[in-house]
């Protein structure tokens, strides 16, 4: 049973991550002129892709739903992250994680957050890494 909801969490974050890596999305934010470009991320940030990308052609999928995310880089490297997607519905808690900037204008991120099937048992952590 464990090993089921293991292979599930992790076949789910690795789509999440692929689509969000791969898939066409819209980002929104905000940048003051005081701000250098180490903390060039810092602020609030709107994703918006699709929730499954066709492996084969890389369009998006016309049946999955568009998943909205909002993360919020403070100065500093930490960060949080809130999102719309379906899979985990109302069983998952707030990501929480760290970032910092590789080069340029390239970012890391790593979260994690915790998510808990219908009857409220706590499933393991699930691990994400995005930018």
């Amino acid at each position: 049973m464990n090993t089921r909801i293991l292979t599930q969490t992790f076949v789910i974050a690795l789509a999440m991550m692929f689509t969000l890596t791969i898939g066409s999305s819209s980002v929104f934010g905000q940048r003051t002129e005081e701000q250098g470009l180490d903390n060039a991320l810092a602020g609030v940030w709107e994703s918006v892709a699709p929730g499954t990308v066709d492996c084969q052609t890389g369009l998006p999928d016309p049946n999955a739903p568009i998943i909205r995310a909002l993360y919020t880089f403070n100065q500093g490297g930490t960060m949080s992250e809130e999102n719309t997607d379906p899979i985990e519905g109302p069983y998952r808690t707030t990501g929480h994680g760290i970032w910092k900037r590789t080069s340029g204008r390239n970012y890391t991120a790593v979260y994690m957050h915790y998510s808990f099937d219908p009857d409220k048992i706590l499933l393991l952590p699930s691990r994400s890494e995005q930018i």
